[in-house]
């Protein structure tokens, strides 16, 4: 199976990043839980995911039900992988809580298959420090 390799960058500076590699079949449930604790935010913070245009501006509401609840949402139409349809697709992704962050996240690639022994969604690369800081 392929993985995506998403760039998920802070919305004030986007020298401040994270990449993490998914599965198509993950959802947005498993991304946002990636990239919360990816950047170390709290644990009570609400996710939500937008599909975005290249301008970042934020469009459809994408669904972020736990895959592991019953709902009434089909399990596959959960699937990451049904909504990239660009080389380079985008979302924005809000955590509000306390305080608010946004990060924009692009796919910067396509890669060949998982590797069966990890865990996925998988951070791969982390660069510059979160804006959450715990004394806040």
């Amino acid at each position: 199976m392929a993985l995506y390799k998403f760039r998920a960058f802070y919305e004030e500076d986007e020298n401040i990043f994270r990449d993490v590699e998914v599965k198509p079949s993950n959802s947005f449930f498993h991304i946002g839980h990636a990239v919360k604790q990816a950047y170390n935010l709290p644990e009570d913070v609400q996710i939500n995911i937008y599909q975005s245009n290249d301008n970042w501006k934020k469009g459809k509401q994408l669904p972020m039900d736990n895959p592991y609840k019953k709902s009434g949402i089909e399990l596959g139409m959960l699937q990451i992988g049904n909504y990239v349809d660009d080389p380079h697709q985008k979302f924005v992704i809000e955590f509000k809580g306390k305080h608010e962050f946004i990060f924009h996240i692009e796919l910067i690639s396509l890669m060949g298959n998982a590797v069966k022994s990890d865990e996925y969604p998988k951070l791969v690369k982390s660069v510059g420090p979160s804006p959450f800081k715990k004394d806040d």
